[in-house]
C-alpha cells in the first residue's frame, strides 16, 4: 500500500524498502503506543493522534540502511495519512502486546 503512487522503476524494490522503514521504526513507535496505552488510550485513533505527533525520531534509524528521501516518505505518510497511521500503529499496538507478554 505504501508503494502505490511511489515513482520507481522498481516497483518491488521499492515495496521491500518502503516495508523496511516500517519494519526499523516499529520498536520505537510500540514504545510510543505503550505510553500511550498507558494514559488510557486504547483505539488505535487515539493512539495515533498521540504518537504521530514527534514520529520523525522514530524513523530515524532506517536512515542508515534506506535512502531518506524513502524514509521522509514513509515517516510523511504515517503522521498525514490516516489509513497509513492506522495500519502502522496497529502493528506497534499489535508489537507493543507481544513485548508485554514476553
Amino acid at each position: 500500500m505504501l508503494a502505490e503512487g511511489y515513482p520507481s522503476p522498481d516497483a518491488d524494490l521499492t515495496r521491500r524498502e518502503l516495508t523496511r522503514v516500517v519494519e526499523l521504526a516499529l520498536p520505537s513507535l510500540a514504545l510510543r503506543s505503550s505510553s500511550a496505552q498507558s494514559q488510557g488510550k486504547e483505539e488505535v485513533e487515539e493512539v495515533w493522534k498521540a504518537i504521530r505527533e514527534g514520529s520523525e525520531e522514530s524513523f530515524a534509524p532506517a536512515v542508515g540502511e534506506i535512502e531518506r528521501v524513502k524514509v521522509i516518505y514513509v515517516a510523511s505518510k504515517f503522521a498525514n495519512n490516516e489509513l497509513i497511521g492506522h495500519l502502522i500503529t496497529g502493528l506497534a499496538m499489535d508489537q507493543a502486546r507481544s513485548k508485554k507478554e514476553e
